[in-house]
């Protein structure tokens, strides 16, 4: 899957320093993204985006000790 966002539009924010990239990784279901990010915020990861339903479906943003934005969603059921 490849998709694109307009850094104006971006949810969460773009951070122009950071560039202009970002890794999405998709899971299996809602539950794993929950316990992926609490696994990942026990691990110290930068919290950009707390789990949210979006358009897309169920995501969260961190960005890794180099500064590079990792998304993990569950694909929205059309």
């Amino acid at each position: 899957m490849f998709g694109l966002w307009s850094r104006k539009t971006v949810e969460p924010a773009a951070d122009a320093q950071a560039g202009g990239g970002e890794i999405a990784f998709t899971v299996e279901n809602a539950a794993a993204v929950d316990s992926t990010f609490a696994d990942w915020k026990k691990r110290g990861l930068n919290i950009l985006q707390e789990p949210v339903q979006m358009d897309f479906g169920v995501t969260f943003v961190v960005t890794d000790p180099d500064g590079h934005r990792l998304r993990v969603f569950v694909p929205a059921t059309a």
